[in-house]
């Protein structure tokens, strides 16, 4: 892919998000509310994917967006934006892998085990399994930030 390209449909979320996937702070967003907004509802280039599968696995993304691979590469490969929606999706598993290689002390090899392992705290569910749905995301988070606090074991 032509980089030069790629760099002038880089949006400031876009870059913060791929910051965001390598582990960087998971802090608040340090663009204002209105530009995350409206970058979120004109939609993101879908070339941010191209530099996202670096730290987060494919089939992560693509379960989250809920679209073929082959649809996902024609999207990076022609530049184009993802709907609202997807856009909003991507943001959401951004931040929750972030949180959670932040809880695994940014060993994504110990996260990527621990996603395709059995939890018991979730009734025996693959965690990865849970990161394809906002409500699974939301659960992942709840229980690190429980496990965090101690009231799981």
């Amino acid at each position: 892919m032509n980089t030069a390209s790629t760099e002038g449909n880089t949006s400031s979320l876009s870059k913060w998000m791929v910051e965001l996937a390598q582990g960087h702070s998971c802090a608040s967003i340090a663009i204002p509310i209105p530009k995350v907004q409206q970058e979120l509802r004109n939609g993101i280039n879908a070339c941010v994917i191209d530099s996202l599968q670096h730290f987060i696995p494919m089939p992560l993304i693509i379960g989250a967006l809920g679209l073929t691979e082959r649809t996902v590469k024609l999207k990076v490969a022609n530049q184009i934006k993802l709907n609202a929606s997807q856009s909003d999706t991507l943001l959401h598993l951004v931040r929750t892998w972030c949180k959670l290689l932040s809880f695994f002390d940014g060993r994504c090899d110990l996260l990527l085990m621990w996603l395709d392992s059995e939890a018991r705290a979730l009734e025996q569910t693959q965690p990865r399994l849970l990161m394809q749905t906002a409500y699974g995301r939301n659960v992942l988070i709840k229980l690190i930030d429980e496990i965090r606090v101690g009231e799981i074991a």
